[in-house]
């Protein structure tokens, strides 16, 4: 997607855009054939999950913005930008831009939940033991589960591990995505947006691939005099357990009414790390001083996925791999390099 500048009766400049669509027919060839493998495996109801999920979905992503916009308004005030940013925000193209970015976002996790949730339908083996012991054998030995849940047995270390794995993870997603898709540069909005889609896609195909529960499922006995002292994770994975239970009863065609597509199980790869590698990644191009809050929740989520067991080594790993890699090719894909430090440069002036 590019956007060029055309004359207005010799005053100005008006900027139109341009479309590229890759984005979109990308993901639509996703939810067509996340929905054919479904649909081979007896799970047929298309529309009807389509609609469920932008029921779901889409509505969280324009309220996000909605939020954003009047506070980004208030940032561009302060430094006499308002006006400009509200002929923007009231543009034809600009609006446009974000109908399609919150579409094309909410069908993005609608293949995420929908592939992850139907794991134990879709490919119902399991690399739990060989992820345990590929951990192993790059950990010289010993498994980094148990290293790191002895290293920070702290009651106190544990409780807030447990709490920060368990929240903090929203705080990137409900920062990053209404600060990055209320800008004005339509390639830096369409980049973010883009390459988050790709981020979530892809994770969810992983999942299909290496089917795995994660450790804390798996050997629950490495967790057991620990076990008491993990209030959020217990209650997700007996939310999450449950929920595993409903979908293996669609094997004997049984669909439970309570059945959510939020919370499926699967460990690799460890997409709370992916995501807040992308997103602390994206905010350093500009501002690194902010960014070095959001590399603070990496190294948190990172760290709490390995002590909570909710992952193996080799999940997280493969989430800071992934995370930067979507990062990395929306950088060079939409050749952002020159925009975003401008864009950069504006916002650390204004910081000052």
């Amino acid at each position: 997607m590019t956007l060029v500048e055309e004359r207005v009766g010799g005053a100005g400049t008006k900027r139109t855009l341009v479309p590229w669509f890759g984005y979109d027919l990308f993901v639509v060839s996703q939810v067509l054939l996340a929905h054919l493998i479904m649909s081979a495996h007896g799970i047929k109801v298309f529309w009807r999950l389509i609609l469920w999920s932008l029921y779901l979905f889409l509505p969280v992503l324009v309220i996000s913005m909605l939020v954003g916009v009047p506070l980004r308004w208030l940032w561009e005030r302060r430094q006499g930008r308002g006006v400009q940013y509200l002929a923007e925000v009231k543009s034809r193209r600009w609006l446009i831009s974000s109908v399609r970015i919150a579409v094309f976002w909410t069908l993005a996790l609608h293949v995420y939940f929908w592939i992850k949730l139907l794991v134990p339908i879709l490919n119902p083996r399991s690399f739990d033991a060989a992820l345990w012991n590929l951990d192993r054998t790059i950990f010289f030995g010993m498994s980094p589960n148990i290293f790191f849940l002895n290293l920070f047995s702290s009651p106190v270390l544990i409780r807030i591990m447990d709490w920060v794995y368990a929240n903090l993870f929203f705080a990137a997603v409900v920062l990053s995505f209404p600060f990055f898709t209320t800008l004005t540069s339509d390639r830096i909005r369409f980049a973010y947006a883009s390459s988050g889609g790709v981020l979530w896609i892809g994770g969810s195909w992983m999942y299909l691939a290496v089917p795995s529960l994660g450790p804390g499922f798996r050997y629950p006995d490495v967790w057991g005099e620990f076990f008491r002292l993990f209030h959020e994770s217990r209650y997700w994975q007996y939310r999450l357990l449950k929920n595993y239970l409903m979908v293996l009863d669609l094997r004997r065609g049984v669909l439970n009414p309570k059945l959510d597509i939020m919370l499926g199980v699967a460990a690799f790869p460890s997409m709370h790390v992916a995501f807040q590698t992308f997103v602390a990644l994206w905010v350093m191009r500009f501002s690194k001083r902010v960014s070095l809050f959001f590399f603070l929740l990496l190294t948190a989520t990172f760290l709490g996925s390995i002590v909570t067991g909710w992952h193996y080594l080799i999940d997280s790993l493969a989430g800071l791999a992934w995370g930067a890699l979507c990062y990395w090719g929306a950088v060079v894909g939409f050749r952002l390099n020159r925009e975003m430090r401008g864009e950069a440069r504006n916002e650390r002036r204004d910081e000052k």
